[in-house]
């Protein structure tokens, strides 16, 4: 037990957890080996962890503070209030970046400089950078190998099931293992139907809804592979390749709307290339199929 009002340093080599409840003040927080907690926290933080997930409630934070939150190997989740002023900084190396905050990013994440020898200098920089609020208090959140999550506190739009549909929206690879299961078709469905409650909702934008009926067309595709239902495949195939379109056409108005664009700039959602190459596939498919059939008539 610690008191409330306290600059708190914890450092921990050991396997478990660490949680901190309730404190107040400057919090320098780290561990090689373990997942770290903060609920329920005021004041400002710095929390490193080289494999666990870090999750972080803050009811409030100091205006003159900073919040700093790193792991190499894990998931980072932080709640921060709604009315907070901010600017972020966040990468994750390999997952995805969620939030239901509207952030206004800056897109100078490559930077061309001449030198003194008249040489052009090209950096890169890996982080996005983004203004919650109109921008304030410096906040970065990193990790190589995990999803981050930048939640309201208290919010109702549940980021978990977004990220679920989110997981489920990218076409399947034709050389990929099959997942054409009743299970794998039942929760594609269940994947949809939350999806189309967050488009309803205006928390997602439209052209997710199409992919993710694209989704369930696609295992459903598998299905009828798979028992050598020849005609229902060329049925599937050609309601898929109408469903991508819609996403593409979907999508592309969606980039024409800046007020989309603020507020999902972290999806990583911006390129429609996995779209385009499954459509041209399907196209390729429904053609040898039909000329199939027209020989197959023929015989």
């Amino acid at each position: 037990m610690v008191p409330r009002n306290i600059n708190l340093v914890l450092d921990s080599y050991r396997d478990g957890k660490l949680e901190v409840r309730g404190v107040s003040g400057e919090m320098k927080v780290r561990s090689h080996n373990n997942s770290i907690t903060l609920t329920n926290v005021s004041g400002s933080a710095r929390v490193w962890s080289y494999n666990g997930n870090l999750k972080a409630d803050f009811k409030a934070v100091a205006a003159d503070g900073s919040l700093y939150l790193r792991t190499y190997n894990g998931h980072v989740d932080v709640s921060l209030p709604a009315t907070l002023a901010g600017t972020v900084k966040f990468r994750s190396g390999t997952g995805q970046v969620l939030t239901d905050f509207s952030l206004d990013t800056r897109d100078d994440s490559v930077q061309v400089q001449s030198t003194a020898q008249g040489k052009v200098e090209i950096t890169f920089d890996e982080l996005v950078t983004g203004k919650i609020n109109g921008g304030g208090l410096p906040i970065s959140i990193e990790t190589e190998k995990g999803n981050i999550r930048l939640r309201k506190r208290n919010a109702l739009l549940d980021l978990d099931k977004m990220s679920e549909s989110v997981q489920r929206l990218v076409p399947v690879e034709e050389d990929g293992d099959s997942v054409a299961t009743v299970d794998e078709v039942e929760a594609r469905r269940k994947t949809y139907e939350n999806t189309k409650s967050f488009v309803e909702k205006d928390q997602m934008p439209e052209y997710l809804l199409h992919a993710a009926y694209a989704g369930v067309l696609e295992i459903e595709r598998e299905l009828a592979m798979k028992n050598v239902e020849l005609d229902q495949v060329r049925k599937i195939e050609a309601r898929l390749i109408l469903v991508y379109e819609k996403a593409i056409r979907s999508y592309e108005a969606m980039m024409e709307d800046p007020g989309w664009r603020k507020r999902f700039p972290a999806m990583n959602l911006d390129d429609t290339r996995p779209y385009r190459r499954r459509r041209a596939f399907l196209q390729k498919e429904l053609e040898r199929r039909q000329d199939d059939g027209q020989q197959h008539d023929k015989d």
